[in-house]
């Protein structure tokens, strides 16, 4: 059976068929497994103990982003997935939370490709009405040119990430 973590699960731990979940938020009356603080390392998990993790909405709110990428790193198989989506900082939501601690770009996952990780997959995540009109997939496309020209004013809402825990 597959061994899945999801970090800071809050009140939505994720519920995923044939594979344990397991949660993890400092909130005592969250659906968490484990109550931690995951500013605190190292976590409380064996090396090499996951298949998958899963960061919806976290990685902002923690104070050292390469040390918890390292952190996951030592956590996960080789092989697992990390499935991250944080607000890119176009976003509204990125600046409406005073704990958001960083703020991501479309390239800022590209660091740790030298640091453990493979990128299976990136998107920027648009409000509705820039995908009924199609600016989605076209923004998609090009994302250097528009977070160099048109970041903020055709705002993205968030990323999604897909890296592979590669070799060690």
């Amino acid at each position: 059976m597959k061994k899945v973590l999801d970090l800071g699960c809050g009140g939505n731990k994720h519920q995923i068929e044939k594979a344990e979940v397991v949660g993890v938020d400092i909130d005592p009356e969250s659906d968490a497994d484990v109550i931690h603080d995951l500013n605190e390392l190292p976590w409380p998990f064996n090396d090499s103990e996951f298949d998958e993790v899963i960061c919806q909405d976290i990685l902002e709110h923690l104070k050292d982003l390469p040390s918890i990428m390292s952190e996951i790193s030592r956590i996960s198989k080789e092989g697992s997935i990390v499935k991250i989506r944080t607000p890119h900082y176009s976003s509204y939501y990125a600046y409406s939370n005073p704990t958001h601690e960083h703020f991501f770009g479309y390239y800022t996952f590209d660091y740790f490709c030298r640091k453990g990780f493979k990128i299976i997959k990136k998107e920027l995540l648009f409000p509705r009405i820039w995908r009924i009109l199609g600016l989605s997939a076209i923004l998609n496309r090009y994302p250097r040119r528009w977070e160099q020209l048109f970041a903020f004013v055709v705002r993205a809402e968030n990323m999604y990430i897909e890296l592979e825990v590669a070799l060690r």
